[in-house]
């Protein structure tokens, strides 16, 4: 299948080389990176990694995840190396850039992730906000294909249904959307102290899965099957204890 040009939608990321990417067993030298003269020709099964410094659904914006941050992680990435199993390209795509509006923004990202997906892509997205996730959930019902939905999360984001999306009602929207191609969602570290027990609740009328994080904590391998069986995940950085979390 040939793939439509995705580069309009990118800018290439900016960072700081460290002292690995001389290494040429470096991620630096096994990616394929988008800079200012080329974009990646992405013509084999990979992984496709890309920021989205799109924080405008943030219902609060740290400073720890403004779009600013990007060259550091970036840097620490490509200074890493692959592992010794590991036999697909990778491709880092840079940055997707906003939309003039939110929902402009959703929309890029709906058409990048549809495309990558269409071509045994994974789509790997750093982002501000989780209500980024709504946007790449649309690519799959825009497929037409059932979504197994994971969240890494302490709270379960069902949040105020009339509201407008952002990043703490982010999945009341996929739930009522139509037609829905939800399957099935679960969540991997929920907290109890921070979920309305209305929510709760609901997970149960709704046959949705919660694995609770004390009970993760002993049993860790109750993850496997859930991550086994998910189409899309979804990660929220303050499911990281805080000594863990160098960004905060």
């Amino acid at each position: 299948m040939i793939m439509k040009d995705l580069s309009i939608f990118f800018q290439p990321a900016t960072f700081t080389e460290e002292e690995n990417v001389a290494n040429n067993w470096s991620l630096h030298h096994q990616v394929l990176l988008h800079t200012e003269h080329d974009f990646p020709q992405m013509d084999k099964k990979g992984v496709a990694i890309f920021n989205v410094p799109e924080e405008r659904g943030m219902a609060k914006v740290s400073q720890a995840t403004l779009s600013g941050q990007t060259s550091s992680w970036v840097s620490f990435f490509l200074n890493l190396y692959p592992g010794m199993n590991w036999q697909n390209q990778i491709y880092f795509l840079g940055d997707l850039s906003p939309g003039a509006t939110l929902q402009d923004t959703y929309f890029a990202l709906t058409e990048v992730t549809s495309e990558l997906i269409k071509n045994n892509i994974t789509p790997i997205v750093v982002g501000a906000g989780q209500d980024l996730t709504y946007a790449m959930y649309k690519a799959y019902a825009g497929l037409e294909q059932l979504v197994n939905l994971s969240a890494m999360d302490a709270k379960l984001d069902f949040g105020d249904v009339e509201a407008p999306i952002k990043d703490n009602n982010w999945l009341s929207k996929i739930v009522l959307d139509k037609p829905c191609y939800l399957f099935n969602f679960s969540n991997i570290g929920a907290q109890s102290h921070f979920i309305p027990p209305k929510e709760i609740l609901l997970f149960d009328e709704l046959f949705f899965d919660i694995t609770r994080l004390g009970r993760l904590s002993n049993e860790l391998h109750l993850a496997e099957p859930v991550l086994r069986n998910t189409d899309l995940l979804s990660c929220d950085l303050d499911v990281l204890r805080c000594a863990d979390w160098q960004g905060g």
